[in-house]
């Protein structure tokens, strides 16, 4: 995975240099101190994540990034100061992959990373937790327990994967994966994926390090050679 740091301090883009570095799938291929580089850099190291630094979310340097980047289809990454939802929301609508809070751990920004070049979205777990509490935890104890079968598609499904891949994975249709996915919104009385996320979280259903286990394409052979 190539990835491009974009922060306005030195120190903190020496600092994130040093942290990634030390993952066998992450190739640092370059750094920017302002999102004005960010096209020169995009065409000379051809980065398949940005990793994009910033205190604010409501920074206009991250306005100016996202609009820039939305437009290459290379995935972005924000490692925030805080977690306002409403700036969370709309910058996870316009595209941005993953959303990690500064008083994470490093193997959360590892995972919003990873999960960022599989096509992922990530959004850090506390923030998922705090959404957790209030919106999703009323819900569901009310809501009626899910079969072993929809809490496996509801797994995938809030992991990213589209109805006909989970159709393949599972040895059945896309039709049958859709009424598995009817009958989850009826269940636990959520309509987004957003929403269907919280509620895993909530009821124990998946893990925000799961996706740790899971190599990048392309990796497994190399590592597999080590």
């Amino acid at each position: 995975m190539r990835v491009l740091v974009l922060s306005k301090y030195a120190i903190v883009r020496s600092a994130l240099q040093h942290m990634l570095s030390s993952s066998s799938d992450i190739d640092i291929v370059g750094v920017s101190d302002t999102s004005a580089q960010i096209l020169g850099k995009l065409n000379e190291h051809h980065p398949d994540v940005i990793l994009l630094e910033t205190a604010d979310a409501s920074d206009p340097q991250v306005s100016r990034a996202l609009e820039t980047i939305s437009q290459t289809g290379v995935r972005l990454v924000v490692l925030a100061g805080e977690g306002d939802p409403n700036a969370i929301r709309a910058m996870m609508k316009a595209g941005v992959m993953g959303y990690v809070l500064k008083q994470s751990t490093d193997t959360e920004l590892l995972v919003a990373l990873r999960s960022a070049a599989l096509g992922r979205k990530f959004l850090d777990s506390t923030l998922i937790d705090a959404l957790a509490s209030g919106n999703v935890s009323a819900s569901t104890s009310t809501s009626q327990p899910l079969s072993k079968r929809q809490a496996q598609v509801l797994r995938y499904f809030v992991q990213g994967y589209t109805s006909g891949e989970i159709a393949h994975r599972l040895g059945v249709s896309i039709k049958t994966v859709e009424t598995y996915r009817s009958r989850i919104y009826e269940k636990t009385g959520v309509h987004s994926r957003a929403g269907l996320m919280q509620y895993a979280v909530a009821t124990g259903l998946i893990s925000m390090h799961a996706e740790l286990d899971q190599p990048l394409p392309g990796t497994a052979k190399r590592n597999e050679r080590r």
